[in-house]
C-alpha cells in the first residue's frame, strides 16, 4: 500500500529451505552438495562435535515445520552518516533502472524504466527462533541459527535477479 519495498518472510523461509536437503534425494548429488554445505556452516559454530547427516534433517524439520517464525524484511532508511543538525539522516531506497530489450536488428531498442532498490541500502530481517537440541552433545543455540541464516542469505541471495547481480547481499 506504501510502496515501501519488502521481502515477504515466506521467501525469506523459502529461500533458507531452498538451501537443506531433502530426505528424499539422499543420493542425488546436489542433495549431498546442500549437506556438505549446511555441515561446512556448521563446524565453526560446533567446533569438534561430529555432525551426521540425520541431525542436518532434524535441523530442518526444527527451524521449518516446528519453532521458528520468519517475519518480513524491511528496508533500514535510515544511513550510518549522521549529520550535526539531525541524529539520523534519511536515505532514499528506490532509483530508476533501465531495461533496454533487442526485439529488432534494424529498429533502435526502447528503453523501459522500472524501480529498483538501490546499491547500499540495508535490510532488516526479523525472526522469532528457538533452541534446539539435535542430540545428547550437539545443540543449536538461536545466535548460531542468526548466523546459519545470515551467510546463507549472503551466499545465496534473495530477491528478483540474483543471478545478474540484483539482491545479492554484503
Amino acid at each position: 500500500v506504501t510502496g515501501l519495498p519488502y521481502i515477504p518472510g515466506s521467501s525469506v523461509k523459502g529461500v533458507l529451505k531452498s538451501v537443506f536437503p531433502t530426505k528424499e534425494d539422499t543420493k542425488d548429488d546436489i542433495n549431498q552438495q546442500k549437506m556438505e554445505y549446511i555441515k561446512s556452516l556448521l563446524k565453526p559454530e560446533l567446533s569438534d562435535e561430529e555432525i551426521y547427516d540425520e541431525e542436518i534433517y532434524d535441523l530442518k524439520d526444527n527451524i521449518f515445520e516446528d519453532n521458528d517464525v520468519f517475519l518480513d524484511a524491511y528496508p533500514c532508511l535510515t544511513s550510518k552518516n549522521k549529520t550535526k543538525k539531525t541524529n539520523e539522516t534519511k536515505q532514499q531506497c528506490l532509483a530508476l533502472e533501465f531495461i533496454t530489450p533487442h526485439s529488432d536488428i534494424i529498429k533502435n531498442p526502447i528503453p523501459i524504466n522500472c524501480l529498483k532498490v538501490k546499491p547500499g541500502v540495508s535490510f532488516e530481517f526479523g525472526f522469532y527462533l528457538k533452541e534446539c537440541q539435535l542430540s545428547d552433545k550437539v545443540q543449536i543455540t538461536v545466535k548460531q541459527k542468526i548466523e546459519l541464516f545470515k551467510t546463507i542469505l549472503t551466499d545465496v541471495g534473495i530477491g528478483a535477479k540474483t543471478n545478474v547481480g540484483f539482491g545479492q547481499l554484503e
